[in-house]
């Protein structure tokens, strides 16, 4: 098990080029604190001089990083308490039945790899509709509750030391993944070879160009120090997913952006009215009531149609 939430540790910081071109020249961005665990330290953003890409730079050494995602990291509590609530668990079903819906527009049965499959919620769903599953979790209290609750077959590790066969799955998935990702270039390159023909992948990152970036700034939700290790653009992650064979055949702005919209005000407040945190808690609570939701859906459907979005999904095609 990780440690606790509220555990308190000094980092060790090391300085990494950047994973896509290898240089080591950047330009400074701004740094944040762990605004979701309040764990020490101060993370520094920079931008790659010679490609592009946004990086965490220095960031935690590998053995420090693990230590940011305790047994109370909200991607694996919140699965697992919602499983314990019938409506909750009803909600967050649909939510998966929407993302398999998603997947099988563009390939029909066939074997998918989801790499940081956490609680495994997504895989099970999987395999309910015919699929034949695996997934790949670095984390050992979420791989363990996949492998016990679900009975599927669920490598705790690295993509690098799963070490897929080569065109041996017709999707490989990552859900909010690729950006907590050390080395997502290289990782991108082993997806790319264990791919089929005509394979897809699908993944779901944030978005630089969002409108909530703009309107929050340091405060967006997206940028989430220091377990979000590198931040892509659209253009610049098009770029590459082109040199590695694989082509974009949509975009789309998944549902649970306004949720996203809520978290980054949620961070904007606290910040902003830091002896009135109670109360900036209190309206976020009365943000998440559907009546609320439902006045502003025209304006987040909007949003959303626009590319605006502060999350969204990429579907990418192996020539």
């Amino acid at each position: 098990m990780t440690v606790s939430g509220s555990a308190k540790f000094t980092p060790t910081f090391e300085s990494v080029p950047c994973d896509n071109c290898g240089s080591c020249q950047s330009t400074f961005l701004f740094s944040g604190p762990d605004r979701e665990h309040d764990f020490h330290g101060n993370f520094p953003v920079v931008e790659c001089v010679q490609c592009g890409w946004l990086r965490q730079n220095p960031r935690p050494i590998a053995t420090d990083l693990v230590q940011y995602y305790p047994d109370d990291y909200n991607a694996y509590a919140k699965a697992i308490e919602d499983e314990r609530g019938f409506w909750n668990r009803w909600d967050r079903r649909y939510g998966m039945i929407k993302r398999c819906r998603s997947v099988e527009r563009w390939v029909g049965k066939g074997r998918v790899l989801e790499v940081g499959c956490g609680t495994g919620i997504f895989l099970n769903e999987m395999r309910r509709r015919g699929w034949s599953v695996v997934g790949v979790e670095p984390n050992l209290y979420a791989s363990n509750y996949a492998r016990t609750r679900f009975g599927m077959e669920i490598f705790t590790g690295t993509l690098e030391e799963f070490s897929a066969p080569p065109e041996s799955f017709d999707v490989i998935a990552l859900w909010n993944v690729l950006e907590h990702l050390p080395t997502p270039a290289q990782d991108m390159r082993r997806m790319a070879r264990a791919l089929k023909k005509d394979g897809l992948l699908v993944m779901g990152i944030p978005n630089l160009e969002s409108l909530d970036r703009r309107l929050f700034k340091e405060c967006w939700r997206g940028w989430e120090l220091p377990r979000h290790l590198y931040f892509f653009s659209r253009s610049g992650l098009e770029t590459f997913l082109n040199q590695q064979g694989l082509k974009i055949i949509a975009t789309r702005c998944p549902a649970g952006n306004y949720y996203a919209f809520l978290l980054s005000l949620h961070i904007y407040l606290r910040e902003r009215f830091k002896t009135n945190w109670r109360q900036m808690d209190m309206l976020i609570q009365i943000g998440r009531q559907f009546p609320i939701r439902l006045c502003t859906f025209p304006v987040f459907w909007l949003i959303d149609a626009l590319k605006a979005s502060s999350l969204l999904t990429y579907y990418a095609r192996k020539l």
